[in-house]
């Protein structure tokens, strides 16, 4: 303890006791910023964010394939003989008005 107090009582170690204090008050009381951690999470963020994205347009595009499969197993095939479709055709009017 004395020796602490001798330290202290010196002009030199009050200048070395208040530079260790400054010193830590300085750099210690800084908060530390873990730059790696924070762009992992927003790397996961924008991974994850695009992820739900594409998940989305998947269904959606599942659900417009599953439409028009299910129109089209509900058409009727195309008759292979040229005199059935020719019938078929003035039947239509749309295949009328392109000059079918």
């Amino acid at each position: 303890m004395s020796l602490v107090l001798a330290f202290i009582g010196n002009r030199w170690g009050q200048m070395i006791a208040v530079a260790l204090a400054a010193y830590f008050f300085g750099f210690y009381s800084v908060p530390r910023v873990d730059v790696p951690a924070i762009v992992r999470n927003a790397e996961a963020g924008r991974d994850a964010h695009w992820q739900a994205v594409l998940r989305q347009k998947e269904r959606e595009n599942d659900e417009r394939v599953a439409a028009a499969l299910a129109a089209a197993e509900t058409e009727s095939d195309t008759p292979a003989d040229m005199a059935e479709r020719v019938r078929l055709c003035r039947q239509s009017p749309t295949c009328r008005e392109h000059g079918g």
